[in-house]
């Protein structure tokens, strides 16, 4: 167990180390940094949805400073209480102690996409994670007598607070409300109505303050509920509702086994012991499931989140995308809860075979398995993690190579750009965010105003006042390492997508003269007046 926890931590260290920011990091980033001076947000910059995460990144910049570092933080802290909600929900649904114990540890070390996704500060499902854990957590003890409207009352401001953060919390609700349903039913008949009115009129109440800055915002348009609002929703290669629950089935389940390293969307193995190893893993689920809907109660509730999950996931209109293993945060943590149920049934399974006249003298078989379940699972995050660790240490495999502060080469465009008198500017996408955030405001940098990716209007506000606003290019030969420091995505190159040659063309007809001052790995294209967006033909 030391060992699997050591695990998980050494290679969030190492993602720590040599991950770099992206912008849609950077944006959370910016926000907190705003809501530590006292600027309010209610969603992710430019966006409607997230909002909650910042605010814990913000508390975290005032207590250290704001930093890149602080920032991916956040997601590794959110993970830490992640685990341990999962660890105190599963003693209320096993009987061995050390079972819920290593449920809890399963979940810190596998599989490697969660790992890795708990280094990465998307602004949101982090909070969302820990706000669905939690009412699970709370409606169980409920059912296990703690009426109190205090419980209640948590379990609604939890609710409410994930909305907030995300509606992806509806992917708890089934067996939140399975497990709520079972309280009602085992209270005393003769006084539920007394007994539950006054408190479910709380827990709603509840949900209603938690979900208040969603609500302002959304009354009466709901903006947040269109399938545009949602992240990744608008793209092209959405695939629809049924392509979507195809790709959970195909994509992001197996992911969830270890077997397929995320990122890459690498097998582990050769293919006959893949597809071996992916069988077992496929039949132990089922078996767990199955063991789940015998046990009855509060494992069929948990066994019926799992089984909606596919079907709520899929409703997601972003989760075609399913390549980082982002959208299968979720079904890991009911996929452990169930393996611990299933692994907690065996005893009893034994008992009932052969064992009826006195306790099973595989009493510890439960632990056995599930130790024998993170052991395994350990062994493949490690596997995993070095297969796709090798992007980002430039190929250098080992793991104690390349420790450092992975936003170095971005911190050294910024002092060149500072150093020239470079300020303000616009950039493509996966550039500028990255510059405003880690020169602490210095830096105002945007995308082309009224592109999709255009985020900040305080940032624009300040570029489109500015009298010489640079244009800033990744040139060709600096490209492969603007695309391992910045994202890994081709839209790094200029604004709009636009190459420095073709805007300094446009520059020559327009008859305006500049300058370049070379940043290293980004070049600033500076005009001797402010040319905005619409004199060059861009949205």
């Amino acid at each position: 167990m030391v060992l699997a926890v050591g695990i998980g931590i050494a290679v969030r260290l190492w993602y720590l180390f040599h991950q770099p920011l992206d912008s849609d990091e950077a944006l959370v980033g910016i926000a907190a940094q705003g809501i530590a001076h006292g600027h309010l947000t209610v969603f992710f910059l430019g966006s409607f949805y997230g909002g909650v995460e910042p605010y814990v990144s913000a508390v975290l910049f005032v207590i250290f400073g704001p930093s890149a570092l602080a920032l991916k933080a956040t997601p590794v802290l959110l993970s830490v209480v992640a685990s341990l909600l999962i660890w105190r929900i599963a003693l209320r649904l096993v009987k061995d102690r050390q079972v819920a114990a290593l449920a809890g540890v399963l979940s810190w070390v596998a599989p490697l996409a969660v790992v890795w996704n708990s280094t990465v500060e998307r602004g949101f499902r982090g909070v969302t994670m820990a706000c669905g854990l939690a009412c699970l957590l709370l409606a169980l003890r409920c059912l296990d007598g703690r009426r109190g409207y205090l419980n209640l009352t948590g379990l609604g401001l939890f609710l409410g607070v994930g909305w907030w953060s995300s509606p992806e919390i509806v992917y708890f609700v089934v067996p939140v409300g399975l497990v709520l349903i079972g309280a009602v039913v085992v209270s005393p008949s003769g006084h539920r109505l007394m007994l539950w009115a006054p408190r479910l009129v709380v827990a709603v109440l509840g949900v209603g303050v938690g979900a208040l800055p969603w609500l302002w915002v959304n009354i009466p348009g709901f903006e947040s509920m269109r399938a545009t609002s949602f992240p990744g929703g608008q793209a092209r290669e959405n695939t629809g509702y049924s392509g979507r629950l195809e790709t959970f089935l195909h994509h992001i389940l197996p992911m969830q086994s270890n077997l397929v390293a995320p990122d890459s969307a690498a097998d582990l193995f050769h293919r006959p012991l893949q597809l071996a190893f992916q069988f077992g893993f496929d039949a132990m689920i089922v078996a767990a499931l199955a063991l789940c809907i015998v046990k009855g109660g509060r494992g069929l509730a948990i066994a019926a989140g799992a089984l909606a999950l596919p079907f709520l996931v899929a409703l997601q209109p972003g989760t075609w995308y399913w390549l980082d293993g982002r959208y299968g945060v979720y079904v890991a943590a009911f996929l452990v809860l169930v393996v611990a149920i299933g692994c907690d049934q065996v005893p009893a399974l034994i008992g009932r075979r052969g064992h009826r006249h006195s306790q099973p003298r595989d009493s510890k078989s439960a632990r056995y398995l599930l130790c024998g379940l993170l052991a395994a699972s350990a062994v493949l995050t490690a596997i995993s993690f070095h297969q796709s660790s090798s992007w980002f240490d430039r190929g250098n495999h080992g793991f104690l190579t390349n420790w450092r502060d992975p936003n170095a080469p971005t911190g050294q465009v910024i002092a060149r750009l500072e150093s020239a008198g470079v300020r303000t500017g616009y950039a493509d996408y996966w550039v500028p965010y990255d510059l405003d955030f880690l020169s602490n405001g210095r830096l105002a940098v945007t995308t082309v105003t009224g592109a999709d990716t255009n985020r900040s209007k305080a940032i624009n506000r300040t570029v489109e006042a500015s009298p010489r606003a640079a244009w800033l290019f990744v040139p060709p030969g600096r490209v492969v390492e603007g695309y391992q420091q910045f994202a890994g995505t081709p839209a790094i190159v200029g604004p709009a997508s636009m190459t420095e040659d073709a805007f300094t063309a446009k520059l020559h007809a327009l008859g305006v003269p500049y300058h370049i001052v070379d940043a290293g790995m980004v070049q600033a294209v500076v005009p001797s007046r402010s040319v905005t967006p619409q004199e060059l033909g861009l949205p």
